[in-house]
């Protein structure tokens, strides 16, 4: 009767452990609440998590300093929109950093974030300490490879970033500065669970389609494959 007793404690236990697993509490990190369960579904805009002394690209393991210098001196907006500049490091030499970098302008229109001007390539930065003293651009045309020769390690030119995660981080934050969404469609549901856009690849049939530029979102979380409306010409 004894053993009888004490199995079923145990067997109640177990079963209240298990209830208790799946109750998802958000947790406070920084100035955003982070929502930990993976599996979950949720129709809401995913933030970035942010340090209280920090800035957002920080949570994406990208320079504070150097997103802001990027979005101050690399890119101007053509229809009053803000910057949003992310970048790959390729390597550093001293006090020079070469980089890999993507700038979009983004705006709000009815809701709704669409794309204005934007610029992308390979970038060298003057760093020093947290100082950032000049930026270097290669010229377009027939000038771009002799300027990459002139200024570019040998061993970093060619390199191939990955300009779509590069853009999805863009997104992320432009979602996070103006509480909003991008004007899409979706396409395709991919089964990879996600919290963030970043996360997700497209696959290769959808990039090399021609009747849409195909990107991937965290949608209820799960990555999808969408297409993106980036211009509102009303």
């Amino acid at each position: 009767m004894t053993i009888l007793l004490l199995f079923s404690a145990i067997m109640v236990t177990l079963v209240v452990l298990a209830l208790i697993s799946q109750i998802i509490v958000p947790e406070e990190e920084g100035s955003f609440l982070i929502q930990k369960n993976k599996s979950s579904k949720t129709n809401a805009i995913q933030t970035l998590p942010l340090d209280k002394n920090d800035c957002d690209s920080a949570a994406v393991d990208l320079d504070c300093a150097i997103v802001s210098y990027l979005e101050e001196n690399a890119v101007f907006t053509s229809i009053g929109g803000r910057n949003f500049c992310s970048y790959e490091t390729l390597g550093s030499r001293e006090d020079e950093i070469y980089l890999d970098i993507l700038c979009e302008e983004f705006y709000l229109k009815d809701g709704k974030i669409y794309e204005g001007s934007g610029t992308a390539g390979p970038a060298k930065i003057t760093k020093t300490g947290d100082e950032i003293s000049n930026i270097w651009r290669p010229r377009d045309g027939s000038f771009y490879t002799l300027d990459m020769q002139a200024n570019f390690p040998a061993d970093l030119q060619g390199m191939n970033p990955n300009t779509e995660k590069l853009s999805q981080i863009n997104r992320q934050r432009a979602k996070n500065y103006f509480k909003a969404d991008f004007d899409y469609k979706a396409e395709k549901t991919i089964d990879i669970a996600c919290d963030y856009d970043f996360e997700c690849v497209t696959p290769d049939e959808y990039l090399v389609m021609s009747r849409c530029p195909f990107t991937s979102m965290c949608l209820e979380g799960n990555c999808t494959v969408v297409c993106p409306n980036l211009y509102n010409l009303k």
